[in-house]
């Protein structure tokens, strides 16, 4: 298995902070930020957003493609958008774990990627291999390589990250 900058799962990932409520909404802090996410339809992603999360503070995300890149975005799902802040702890958990046991997973994250610290994603990979599997975490620091956010398969490096992926598989 291949997370690069993936979301924790349920089992470690710290509930959000719900601080306002109807049927029709949930208000939730997180990381210090308010978030108003519609409970029965579709978020449009907003730029603030894509800027923050998507882009964040990559250097190597090509600038003068993110009008492209927007008009390919499709709006997230409420469900989806609840669960991956694991509002009232509905983000995915894993149940059984026997089915890491002894599988390869590597976790790849960037070094400027706003939503994805190594405290953050480093921990994944420890779950992982303290319930079975053979995980690897790669910061790409570690190797040099800077400049990376969120969206590394469409960064100006990302044949070189690919390879890297590449090998590692071989590996």
């Amino acid at each position: 298995m291949i997370a690069v900058a993936p979301a924790p799962p349920g089992n470690i990932q710290q509930p959000a902070e719900i601080v306002g409520e109807t049927v029709d909404s949930v208000t939730i802090r997180l990381e210090g930020t308010t978030m108003a996410i519609a409970r029965h339809s579709e978020q449009p992603i907003e730029r603030t957003f894509i800027d923050h999360t998507f882009i964040g503070g990559s250097t190597l995300f090509p600038r003068d493609q993110i009008a492209s890149y927007i008009a390919a975005l499709n709006p997230i799902p409420a469900r989806l958008l609840l669960e991956r802040r694991n509002v009232a702890g509905s983000q995915l958990r894993v149940a059984d774990f026997s089915k890491f046991r002894g599988k390869p997973v590597l976790v790849l994250i960037g070094t400027n990627d706003l939503g994805h610290a190594r405290a953050v994603d480093e921990p994944i990979a420890d779950w992982l291999n303290a319930n079975g599997a053979e995980a690897d975490f790669i910061y790409l620091g570690d190797l040099s390589i800077t400049g990376n956010g969120h969206m590394l398969m469409l960064e100006r490096n990302s044949d070189a990250l690919a390879q890297l992926i590449i090998d590692w598989i071989e590996s």
